[in-house]
């Protein structure tokens, strides 16, 4: 009997230990911890999950996988689980089985609201936008402070070609996430569909304050400058993108155009 209390004891304290250096990024350390409580249980199913997470976060997917199914196999309905799987699976283009995943999920709990943001990103990589909107107005139903949500709502309204509507949820993922780049990158397709340039040069500029070497931001900046005939500031664009990555094709390939017609 103290030698089972003991051991348990020793597992939650090893367990714990991981978790901590898990949130303090230190993913690596976080795995021995783990691995040792495994060896004191190997069903041990939060040690299997945690560890899961690191590889996860390490983007060793099969193995995280291995790691999650384990902990599948243990405790079935570990919610956090199938979550991260379902993130794993959209991470390798796996949408359906990510879809899967998620609605596993939702039978547990038809109210997650994480899990119905999720499957909505799924859905629309598998261009089922409308569904996908359904997912996500469910998922705001539920909390309205999702920036995730916002943003996925907002790009299966673009899809739809829905782009006033997209813009308005656009700014309220922005409200709450004011320095995601592709929050503002979607607001910039957007008002560049509605025709809106000098409104979608400045989500350019905002992306390139949060990222000077934004290679896709300073083309797309550049396309939207020498739309409006402002071609000096059309090559300065490519120029700097070129400066990024010197082998960037579309860049290159739209210079030498403009600098062909100006010579002409």
């Amino acid at each position: 009997m103290i030698s089972w209390l003991f051991k348990a004891f020793k597992k939650k304290s090893l367990l714990n230990k991981g978790v901590d250096l898990l949130n303090q990024g230190k993913y690596g350390e976080s795995i021995r911890y783990f691995d040792k409580a495994l060896e004191i249980d190997s069903e041990y199913a939060l040690a299997w999950y945690n560890k899961g997470v690191a590889l996860r976060n390490l983007n060793k997917y099969k193995e995280a996988l291995t790691c999650f199914n384990k902990a599948l196999e243990l405790t079935p309905n570990l919610k956090e689980a199938w979550i991260n799987k379902g993130v794993i699976f959209g991470n390798l283009e796996r949408d359906k089985e990510a879809l899967d995943c998620y609605d596993k999920v939702l039978e547990l709990n038809p109210q997650d609201y994480k899990a119905l943001a999720l499957k909505g990103l799924a859905l629309n990589k598998l261009e089922k936008h409308e569904e996908a909107l359904k997912c996500y107005n469910k998922a705001l139903e539920l909390n309205q402070d999702l920036p995730e949500a916002w943003y996925g709502k907002a790009l299966s309204l673009e899809n739809c070609e829905r782009y006033e509507e997209a813009l308005k949820c656009y700014n309220k993922a922005l409200e709450l996430d004011p320095k995601n780049p592709e929050i503002w990158r979607g607001k910039g397709g957007a008002l560049v569909a509605l025709k809106r340039y000098k409104e979608a040069l400045k989500c350019l500029d905002k992306l390139l304050e949060l990222n000077l070497k934004d290679v896709n931001a300073l083309y797309a900046k550049g396309l939207i400058l020498e739309a409006l005939k402002k071609y000096e500031g059309a090559l300065e664009c490519f120029n700097k993108a070129l400066e990024v990555n010197p082998n960037f094709e579309p860049a290159k390939k739209r210079m030498e155009e403009i600098l062909s017609s100006e010579s002409q």
